[in-house]
């Protein structure tokens, strides 16, 4: 076909038979590799596109063997165009996927190929003849998803067979490196979606039947025995007592109990709200007021806890989404219909009632549109160099950890930024973090004083850019530059009024002082006068004693009342009545301490009676009448 003329009706029904066999081969896809003479089997086209490609430009013409469109290479054993690796067309059918090669050339673009082919087809160590780097990271990282290792057991067994082997070998030493080498090559989603499949035991519905099967369908030797998806009770606690979570000042949860949450919300979007929605903002306000009434069930967090907590459960949906969508295009690539079909429908969640809502999901998140949104940020993720390590931790737990570790330290964005990007062993990620974290120490260094009070002042932002609306780096979700920079003022000027209140107390005591001072030379002159005069009364009250025994007949005598809480001054002025200790005043007797006086004159009006009535209390209300008097201080005339 490739000698024929392009402008013949043979061509182009040879182009169209070509580009049919191609997609039957291919799965029946829409989007092939394009063999014309512009693409060279290095870019994917719509099938309509390719077929134009061929008629306008052509194929290319070393590419007579089509190895890439479903041709046995075997069929032309002496054409060394056909004698390609297997690795060599993994990666060609992944390159355009992953990588922007707009305006290269193919030569330019064989090149990188060649290269990253040197460094994968590499031997695992000088001398190994059976495996190579990429070869033996594939075995082994489907022996952690068979097998169920975790991440950490992966990475230690990694660094157990690193030592074995000998010294320059080519194996990755942990999880990252692996899973980075396999993205290249697009097989991260296959093999991790033999670890994530999740299949519950406990499901007795028709479903249960097709748990293992869809397992089996994916690896017929292996059959993984799962505890399944982790679910949860939506029951209020018998004896109220709800689980306490303690918040920072940015209202981003912390502590042991942060994690439980975590968890707690997970599970609670995933069996209550349908994937069927097109995004979080869909979602009815009933059934957000029964999210949250759920977490208030289980959780002590109020109402300045809520937004918070929603977009918690926006992010964890999304990425149940995200997790449920790399299962289904897995499981898609699959040859074997009958089990593709029931292991699809096993991983419909139970709050899709509808086969045709679930059916029109999948098709969704299979469609040619998905695809190119999926390969757009793809893109944009490969341009994310600045991995951090905090996992499920998050950055507001690891500042609390720090700020625990080194409480007499002030703990910056900075601080644990670098610290979240660093090992163990305070080394960097990788080389673009390193590179980052050299300028960061470079600009401390050279900066005399940081400007503390907002973000844009430090080295974050002097070495990584301006921030993003509605992020900041280093401080974790739920944090904006604008509450990042309040509370930064506000503790500024918290530090200000504590010292000007420090300051403030210092003066107060300073006056303190010398108004004591000056106060306790008052009172000792107060005190001698007071002596004195005391001194005088105590002599007229004695006076009045003894003229009190005395006198036999006094009864209308006139005297005068000493002040008889002590100080025996004259308050004043009135007639005896009665010194008889029967004699009422008031309805009360006198006793044998008190005589009844008719008060005449009150030369102290505010002098307390010594005994108050309901109507006389103090001297000048007795005026014109009677009232009882202590005999003692009583002075006759």
């Amino acid at each position: 076909m490739i000698f024929v003329c392009r402008f013949s009706e043979e061509y182009r029904n040879g182009a169209k038979t070509f580009v049919n066999k191609a997609k039957e081969s291919a799965g029946n896809v829409d989007y092939i590799i394009c063999p014309c003479e512009k693409f060279r089997n290095l870019r994917y086209q719509h099938v309509d596109i390719v077929y134009e490609h061929l008629v306008i430009t052509g194929m290319n013409p070393a590419y007579d063997t089509w190895v890439f469109h479903g041709e046995n290479p075997n069929m032309h054993v002496h054409n060394e165009d056909a004698q390609v690796s297997d690795t060599y067309r993994m990666y060609r059918d992944v390159y355009d996927q992953v990588s922007d090669t707009e305006g290269e050339s193919p030569e330019k673009i064989e090149e990188v190929i060649l290269q990253e082919l040197e460094n994968v087809e590499s031997p695992l160590y000088p001398g190994c003849t059976e495996y190579t780097r990429l070869s033996a990271t594939v075995l082994l990282y489907k022996h952690k998803s068979v097998h169920g290792l975790s991440d950490k057991s992966f990475s230690d067994l990694l660094q157990i067979l690193r030592g074995m082997l000998p010294a320059n070998n080519t194996l990755p030493d942990s999880i990252y490196s692996t899973k980075k080498l396999l993205k290249v090559f697009d097989l991260g989603d296959e093999l991790e979606y033999l670890e994530d499949i999740e299949f519950s035991e406990s499901d007795t519905d028709s479903n249960s039947e097709s748990d293992s099967d869809a397992t089996t369908a994916l690896s017929p030797h292996m059959k993984k025995k799962t505890r399944g998806p982790a679910k949860i009770d939506f029951v209020a606690p018998i004896d109220g007592k709800r689980i306490e979570v303690i918040f920072n000042e940015y209202g981003q949860p912390i502590c042991r109990n942060s994690n439980r949450l975590s968890s707690f919300i997970g599970c609670l979007v995933r069996q209550m709200v349908p994937l069927t929605l097109d995004s979080w903002h869909r979602v009815e306000s009933d059934l957000r007021e029964r999210l949250w009434t759920c977490v208030k069930q289980q959780f002590n967090v109020d109402g300045s806890h809520r937004r918070y907590i929603m977009s918690a459960m926006g992010r964890s949906w999304r990425n149940y989404k995200s997790v449920l969508t790399r299962k289904i295009r897995a499981l898609v690539k699959s040859n074997d219909v009958t089990r593709k079909l029931e292991a699809l429908k096993s991983l419909k969640p139970r709050n899709i009632k509808s086969e045709q809502q679930w059916q029109k999901f999948i098709k969704e998140r299979v469609s040619a549109e998905f695809k190119l949104k999926s390969k757009r940020f793809k893109k944009m993720r490969l341009k994310q160099t600045n991995i951090h390590r905090t996992s499920r931790k998050g950055m507001a737990r690891l500042r609390h950890e720090m700020m625990q570790e080194r409480p007499n330290s002030l703990i910056t964005r900075v601080d644990v930024w670098i610290c979240a990007h660093t090992k163990k062993d305070r080394t960097a990620i990788n080389e673009d973090v390193a590179e980052k974290l050299k300028k960061i120490n470079e600009y401390q260094r050279t900066q005399v004083s940081e400007d503390a009070s907002t973000i844009h002042g430090d080295a974050l932002t002097h070495v990584l850019g301006k921030e993003r609306n509605g992020r900041v780096r280093g401080a974790g979700s739920g944090v904006t530059a604008t509450l990042m920079n309040l509370e930064a003022l506000s503790k500024s000027h918290t530090a200000q009024i504590k010292m000007e209140l420090k300051d403030l107390k210092k003066l107060f005591e300073e006056l303190k002082a010398a108004f004591i001072k000056n106060t306790s030379k008052q009172e000792d002159h107060n005190e001698t006068s007071h002596k004195r005069k005391c001194l005088e009364d105590t002599s007229h009250a004695k006076k009045a004693k003894t003229c009190g025994s005395t006198f036999t007949n006094i009864e209308n005598a006139r005297c005068r009342l000493l002040d008889w809480m002590g100080i025996g001054k004259v308050v004043g002025e009135g007639t005896i009545a009665s010194r008889d200790p029967l004699a009422k005043v008031h309805h009360i007797c006198l006793g044998p301490d008190c005589w009844k006086v008719w008060v005449t004159i009150a030369l102290v009006e505010d002098t307390h009676l010594y005994r108050a009535t309901s109507e006389f209390h103090v001297l000048s209300d007795a005026i014109g009448s009677t009232i009882a008097w202590p005999k003692n201080y009583i002075l006759l005339e």
